[in-house]
């Protein structure tokens, strides 16, 4: 089967609502509001996969227990974390 090709105009308008979601994501005012794990790699910008690999490495940010199977990261602990990171660059 072949891989369907985008045109540009395509590719621009995924981008575009990539970008425009990425946004809704940013507005975390709150510093005790818990982002689940998807919320949390969409709004640093990386996949799930690259989120957990994160989230085991020692700096990652602590992480809280919301029942016995879900977790999330707080708004305030993330934005701590990012400051970590970009002050280490």
């Amino acid at each position: 089967m072949a891989r369907r090709k985008f045109t540009k105009a395509q590719l621009k308008a995924v981008r575009a609502k990539r970008e425009a979601d990425r946004e809704t994501f940013t507005d975390y005012e709150n510093d005790l509001q818990v982002l689940t794990l998807t919320q949390w790699c969409r709004l640093n910008n990386f996949s799930i996969s690259t989120g957990q690999r994160r989230l085991r490495a020692p700096d990652a940010p602590p992480v809280i227990q919301i029942s016995d199977k879900r977790f999330g990261i707080t708004a305030g602990a993330n934005r701590v974390w990012q400051a970590r990171r970009t002050r280490r660059a």
